[in-house]
Formats: C-alpha cells, sequence, structure tokens
C-alpha cells in the first residue's frame, strides 16, 4: 500500500516543471503579439483601401445611372479622418464629412444629397486622405467618363499597418499599390 502512495504522489506537476511550462508559454506570446498586432494593422489599411476602391466603384456607377456629376470629399477632425459621396444639387453647395455640426451638406435652394459617408476613428491608426480636398466624376452625355481632381487617395496605417495608394482615373477603375508595408497583397507602386 505503501508503494501505492508513491505512484499517485508523481502523478500530479512539481513547482519547476509548472515554472517551465508559464515561461515557455510567456515567450511564446511575447513573440507573437508583436506580429498579431501588425497583422490586424495591415488588415485593417488593406480593408479601408479596398472599401474606398468599392466607393469609387459605386461613384462611377451612380454617375452612370443618375447622368449627374458625383463628388467625393475627403476630411479629417481630430479624432476621425472622412469621406462623403454626394450628388452636386444646385453646383454651389458642397458636403463636408469634418463638420461636427449638423446638417453635413450647405444648406442651399437645391442642397446635394450624400450618399455614403465613411468615418474612419484615429484610435484605430487609420488614416484616409487625399491630395485634393474634392474629387468629381462626370460624364456628358455621349463623353466617355471624366476624373476631375487629383486622382490619388491615400491609406496609411503607421509604421505598423503601412501605406497604400489608390490611384483612380476617369477611364479605369481604381488601382491599389502599396507605398510601405503591403508589397505582398497589393504589388509595389511604381
Amino acid at each position: 500500500m505503501h508503494s501505492m502512495n508513491r505512484r499517485q504522489a508523481r502523478t500530479g506537476l512539481t513547482l519547476i516543471e509548472l515554472m517551465i511550462t508559464v515561461t515557455i508559454g510567456a515567450i511564446l506570446l511575447a513573440l507573437a503579439v508583436p506580429q498579431m498586432r501588425e497583422y490586424i494593422a495591415r488588415k485593417r489599411v488593406s480593408g479601408t483601401a479596398t472599401e474606398l476602391a468599392s466607393d469609387i466603384r459605386l461613384a462611377r456607377s451612380m454617375v452612370q445611372q443618375q447622368n449627374q456629376p458625383i463628388w467625393i470629399t475627403f476630411g479629417s477632425t481630430h479624432d476621425f479622418t472622412c469621406y462623403v459621396l454626394y450628388t452636386e444639387g444646385d453646383q454651389t453647395g458642397l458636403c463636408d464629412c469634418a463638420r461636427t455640426s449638423t446638417p453635413m451638406c450647405d444648406a442651399t435652394p437645391d442642397p446635394p444629397i450624400p450618399l455614403r459617408s465613411v468615418f474612419v476613428k484615429r484610435n484605430t491608426g487609420i488614416a484616409v486622405t487625399s491630395a485634393a480636398m474634392d474629387l468629381r466624376y462626370s460624364q456628358p452625355v455621349g463623353a466617355p467618363m471624366a476624373l476631375s481632381g487629383t486622382a490619388e487617395a491615400e491609406v496609411n496605417g503607421g509604421s505598423l499597418g503601412g501605406r497604400v495608394k489608390l490611384i483612380m482615373s476617369g477611364l479605369t477603375r481604381a488601382t491599389i499599390c502599396s507605398l510601405a508595408g503591403h508589397t505582398a497583397e497589393f504589388g509595389d507602386c511604381l
């Protein structure tokens, strides 16, 4: 019976074995967490860039459907970056997604109509910007679609998420290329 108690005592973990297991787990976790944060940041940048490219395609299709110009205006505040797609209205008003007061669009006799607004909180580490504040898609009757304004926008995820650029033109779709951090996913910008 005495030998039976000895076997039962040996089936548990010793304090040293437990400490070694916890130490190995902590080392593996310390190696995995930074890579997981970088992966999440890159995916946020990719998702935001893909959403913007999709909204640009939406704007182009709406120009063809409604036969009126569609504007994309970029803005930012201390808390977020944003963009808004809107119809032109009476051609005197504009929409500003960075306006903290309502309404987002100027109140004119025939105000612009916001079609889609996207807000990206700065605490996510992602920023959406364009060198020009406004991009305008239009298609006069019988003419090819034209884009006026600067044809580039950037999604920046900082040092972890990298930066990608959307290049837009009037006749082709928006393309996404990598400025830093996404070379395998999008390819380098030329």
